[in-house]
């Protein structure tokens, strides 16, 4: 920017959400209907262009026999040492509820579906364990995310 040359612009925001993929958008999405002041920005110059874009096509859910504390197990593992212990705990034991209740209920994201209607789930690839049933994945085609 030039010195003197071009005004500062000032915005005014009660939550500033950074990042235009699926987590970014939800949380930016959940804070409006609170009633709340929220900016999204990302460095992209087109809002679909994210990580969840390129992702491999799935999100977390839950399959047959699950559990909150084999998928902590799981995410553990494929984190190789790098995740955060209570967000994973969050994440294990709120996830496939917040899926359910904001993804699929609340925006109708599209996921793939068996013929006979019910989701397909598949293994996640990070997961090297075959017999943790935790790893399974709702199918989301990125497109039509946004």
């Amino acid at each position: 920017m030039k010195a003197n040359s071009e005004k500062i612009e000032c915005l005014e925001t009660d939550v500033l959400v950074i990042g235009s993929g699926i987590a970014g958008g939800v949380a930016a999405l959940e804070l409006a209907d609170a009633g709340v002041s929220v900016t999204l920005v990302t460095r992209a110059k087109k809002p679909t262009e994210s990580n969840t874009y390129y992702a491999q096509g799935g999100i977390v859910y839950e399959g047959i026999d699950d559990s909150p504390e084999s998928l902590a197990e799981d995410v553990i593992r494929a984190g190789a040492g790098h995740s955060n212990p209570r967000a994973v705990i969050v994440l294990a034991e709120r996830g496939p509820e917040l899926v359910r209740e904001i993804l699929l209920e609340k925006l109708n994201i599209v996921v793939d579906r068996t013929p006979d209607g019910e989701f397909s789930l598949v293994r996640e690839a990070a997961i090297p364990s075959p017999a943790s049933c935790m790893h399974q994945m709702l199918l989301v085609n990125p497109l039509k995310l946004i």
